[in-house]
């Protein structure tokens, strides 16, 4: 394990989840816009 890239946040939700955002971060999924639409 080591430290996030610079400009990335890494961060635990209430629930546990790990949310990241960043450059590296994709938005949605390639070829699969039904998943992408999906609510988180």
């Amino acid at each position: 394990m080591g430290l996030p890239l610079p400009g990335t946040a890494v961060r635990l939700d209430d629930d546990g989840e790990v949310l990241i955002s960043g450059i590296g971060v994709f938005r949605g999924y390639h070829n699969n816009p039904e998943a992408t639409a999906e609510p988180s």
